[in-house]
This record gives C-alpha cells, sequence and structure tokens, in this order.
C-alpha cells in the first residue's frame, strides 16, 4: 500500500507540476494522508477532485490505475459509512 500512495502522490505532483498551491496540497495530503478522510478530500474542490474526475469521466484506465490507493480508501470510508448507517436506521424495501 505504501509504494502505491507513493506513485498517486508523484502522479499528482507531476500533473500539477506548474501548479504551487496544488503542489502546497499534495504536501500537506502526503504528510497526513493517513489520518484523513477521503471523501472529505473529494468533495472540496482542490488537487484530488480534479484528477480523480478528469480520469473517471475521460476513462482513462491508466489514470484510474494511479488512483487505486485514492479509490480504495474511498471504498472503504463508503462501506464503513454504509454499515454504520445499516446498523443504526431501519431500511425498508
Amino acid at each position: 500500500m505504501a509504494d502505491d500512495s507513493t506513485h498517486f502522490i508523484d502522479q499528482c505532483r507531476l500533473h500539477f507540476s506548474r501548479n504551487p498551491g496544488a503542489l502546497k496540497l499534495i504536501g500537506d495530503f502526503k504528510k497526513n494522508h493517513a489520518s484523513i478522510f477521503p471523501l472529505s478530500c473529494y468533495t472540496r474542490d482542490d488537487f484530488i477532485y480534479r484528477i480523480v474526475n478528469r480520469a473517471l469521466r475521460r476513462q482513462i484506465i491508466e489514470g484510474t490505475l494511479d488512483l487505486r490507493f485514492f479509490l480504495r480508501k474511498v471504498h472503504k470510508e463508503l462501506q464503513s459509512a454504509y454499515a454504520w448507517f445499516e446498523s443504526h436506521y431501519t431500511v425498508r424495501q
């Protein structure tokens, strides 16, 4: 997983190499990604939102593979949120 996170961060830096603001956010993400909730990162209008949406909208397979570290974290957070929701609320069918 560490290799995936390093690869993800390297790809983000490469993509935003001419954007000092994004590079600062990427550096902050690198330092704190273990304690960051991925959905809150994704819903902010910053580098993660832009790079994920670009890869998904254009169906760029290589780009999506570069994002596997982050997408795995999003998936895990969604599973956890769904399990919490299911245990606290009755879902009628």
